[in-house]
């Protein structure tokens, strides 16, 4: 019976002990996995402070090479190729408001901004009398740093971004990666402003935004391990 006892505590302390290492297996494998995590945002870190502290300035021809580079890295990451040329307007920060509001006016009347913002008001996310077209124009104009319009089949940059550095190349990638989209599937016929079905937009744009974002880490990381 002790045989039996001691037999059946062996087999338990064995478990234990291989469970305890598989767990210290995982533990350390989720340090590794945070380490490298921290080393990546660390770099990124250090490239954003030198951006700020040396702005680059290139030549024309420069940022035309260095663009066509970024296309054909977007272009294999995301295993498309361009169909065409891809429109580029570049445009001062203080042109972007324009162009904001006239993206607002072409899929908001007035009355379908106020009543948008009387729901907000009443759910409480803003405060009462706020403009909503005026603070979403205002959040874009201090955050976005390029973006892609179906509607003109063009993709806006501005004047001091720079085509050698990481958080730029990285912002083009994204934005390319539209591009791509609308040459092969027509982003116009894609349900990303229906007015009836805000469940509908909302999906489609995650969609498309999920396969930008994806394509943008993937062309971040692959930079990061070349060094670039």
């Amino acid at each position: 019976m002790k045989l039996f006892f001691y037999r059946w505590l062996a087999l338990g302390l064995a478990l234990a002990t291989g469970f305890l290492g598989f767990q210290t297996w995982e533990l350390r494998r989720r340090v590794a996995d945070l380490r490298d995590t921290v080393a990546l945002l660390e770099q990124e870190r250090r490239e954003l402070a030198r951006q700020a502290a040396t702005p680059v300035v290139e030549k024309p021809e420069q940022r035309a090479e260095l663009r066509q580079q970024i296309e054909q890295q977007t272009s294999a990451l995301r295993g498309l190729p361009f169909r065409g040329p891809v429109t580029y307007k570049m445009i001062s920060r203080s042109e972007l408001r324009d162009v904001l509001i006239r993206q607002v006016r072409e899929q908001y009347t007035e009355e379908e901004a106020r009543a948008y913002g009387r729901c907000f008001e009443a759910l409480g996310v803003i405060p009462p009398g706020t403009d909503l077209m005026a603070l979403f124009i205002r959040l874009y104009d201090e955050q976005v740093g390029a973006f892609y319009i179906p509607q003109e089949r063009a993709l806006y940059t501005f004047q001091d971004m720079s085509w050698s550095a990481g958080m730029d190349r990285m912002i083009l990638a994204h934005e390319l990666t539209h591009a791509l989209q609308d040459q092969h599937y027509d982003l116009t016929k894609f349900p990303l402003h229906v007015k009836d079905n805000d469940d509908l937009a909302l999906a489609t744009s995650a969609l498309l935004e999920g396969d930008a974002t994806v394509l943008m880490t993937q062309f971040y990381a692959r930079s990061a391990a070349e060094g670039g």
